[in-house]
């Protein structure tokens, strides 16, 4: 195996950065000194020196990873509770096409026959309050309240 080179990098190249150093083989280093790209580092590895740089880092380990994974669960309950709310409502929605559906068949075995419970009616706020039978038709005209 040939012995590397150290060389400090003047300008970028490659992959490297101006300030770096890396080790090449000799007609490598000598072709980049050459072209001033580079020029050769102050400290030279010895014959039998070997570099290794290595980090461990468990990226689950990170700030980062922790603030996102806090987020993501935080976005999923949310999701879960907008989902309980559909369920709900759509529970709420069957409940009433089944209750309107049934007074509609009542209607059509005695069109004449009104309702024998009295209406439900929500209001905006989804309060539930009985409907107000409305009067007879006695066969006259009744004015509105408002216009009398």
């Amino acid at each position: 195996m040939a012995r590397k080179i150290a060389l400090t990098f003047l300008r970028g190249w490659s992959r490297y950065n101006a300030g770096e150093i890396a080790g090449f083989d000799a007609d490598q280093a000598e072709a980049l000194i050459d072209q001033g790209i580079a020029e050769k580092a102050p400290d030279q590895p010895e014959a039998g020196d070997r570099v290794i740089a290595s980090i461990l880092i468990d990226p689950r380990d990170t700030d980062a990873f922790k603030e996102a994974s806090a987020e993501i669960e935080r976005a999923a309950q949310d999701l879960i509770d907008r989902e309980a709310d559909l369920a709900a409502r759509e529970a709420d929605l069957e409940a009433r096409a089944l209750d309107l559906d049934r007074r509609e068949a009542a209607l059509k075995v005695d069109p004449v026959a009104a309702p024998t419970e009295p209406a439900e009616v929500v209001d905006a706020d989804g309060v539930v309050t009985e409907a107000k039978a409305e009067p007879a038709a006695t066969g006259k005209a009744v004015l509105p309240k408002q216009g009398r």
